[in-house]
C-alpha cells in the first residue's frame, strides 16, 4: 500500500474512533464544516437547543410562526447525517419490509422530510408527523397530540425524534395509537441515553422488549418493542439528555 493510502486508512480509522468516543463533538464538528457561513451553524445551534430544551408545543408554535426556521434546522441535521456511518431511516425500512405485512399502517413521529414514507408507501401506509409539513406527506402538528385514532398503527417509530423537555409525552401519544401486539421503534443518539438499563425498564409495564442494542461500536442505541398493555408508561424525561453542540 502506497503512503497516500496509508494515510487516508489511518484517517478513516480515526474518524471512526472520533464518532465512537464523542459523537456530539464530531458532529459539531463537521456540521461547522458544512454550513456555508459561521451565521447558519449558529442558528442552527441555537434551533437545535431549543428544540431539546423546550417543552413541544413551545416548539411547535416557534416552527408554525416561522416555517423558514425548519428548514434551516434541517439543513444541519442533513450535514450531519452526511456523516453518519449508518442511518436509522435505512434499518427502520428495512425492519418494516421484513416484519410487516403489505397494508400495514405506520406512525412515523417526528418524520422531517418524509424519508420512510418514501420509501414504504407503495406497500403500506405511512402517516408522518413533524412540526412543519415540508411537502405533502407530512402532517404539520405537535407530535404529542397527533390526529390520530386509538389502536390504528402496526408501527410506530421515532427515529432521533424523542426531543424537548416532555419527549416523554411522545411514547405515550404512539402508545394510544398503536394496537395491542404493535411495534414501537426507537433510534437514539447513544450519547443521550443516561442509563441503558433504567431507559429500557421504564417501557416494561407497557411493552415486551424484542430488541434492545446498545453497544461501543454502534452510533445509536436501538429498542425495539411490543406492545402488551393499554397501560401508559411513566417514563422519567431525565433518562436521555439535551444533544447540544459546544461552539466551535
Amino acid at each position: 500500500m502506497g503512503k497516500r493510502n496509508r494515510g487516508k486508512s489511518r484517517n478513516l480509522v480515526d474518524t471512526q474512533k472520533g464518532i465512537r468516543k464523542n459523537p456530539e463533538a464530531f458532529i459539531s464538528r463537521t456540521t461547522g464544516n458544512q454550513t456555508s457561513s459561521p451565521l447558519e451553524g449558529s442558528r442552527f445551534r441555537w434551533l437545535n437547543e431549543s428544540l431539546y430544551t423546550e417543552e413541544s408545543h413551545k416548539s411547535f408554535e416557534l416552527f408554525q410562526n416561522d416555517p423558514s426556521l425548519f428548514e434551516a434546522y434541517h439543513k444541519g441535521f442533513r450535514s450531519q447525517a452526511a456523516t453518519w456511518p449508518t442511518n436509522p431511516v435505512d434499518e427502520i425500512c428495512e425492519f418494516a419490509k421484513s416484519k410487516l405485512s403489505p397494508g400495514s399502517a405506520i406512525g412515523d413521529f417526528g418524520c422531517g422530510d418524509a424519508q420512510i414514507a418514501q420509501n414504504l408507501n407503495k406497500s403500506m401506509t405511512v402517516h408522518s408527523f413533524d412540526l412543519v409539513s415540508v411537502n405533502p406527506l407530512v402532517t404539520a402538528c405537535n407530535i404529542a397530540e397527533v390526529p390520530l385514532s386509538d389502536s390504528c398503527l402496526d408501527m410506530a417509530v421515532f427515529s432521533l425524534a424523542l426531543m424537548g423537555v416532555d419527549w416523554p409525552k411522545f411514547v405515550q401519544e404512539a402508545s394510544r395509537c398503536l394496537k395491542l401486539g404493535g411495534i414501537l421503534y426507537i433510534a437514539e443518539v447513544q450519547s443521550r441515553v443516561t442509563d441503558f438499563g433504567a431507559f429500557c425498564k421504564s417501557f416494561q409495564s407497557s411493552f415486551e422488549i424484542l430488541c434492545a442494542e446498545n453497544t461501543r461500536e454502534k452510533y445509536f442505541v436501538k429498542l425495539v418493542l411490543k406492545k402488551k398493555s393499554n397501560k401508559f408508561p411513566v417514563i422519567n424525561s431525565g433518562l436521555l439528555k439535551p444533544c447540544l453542540y459546544k461552539r466551535r
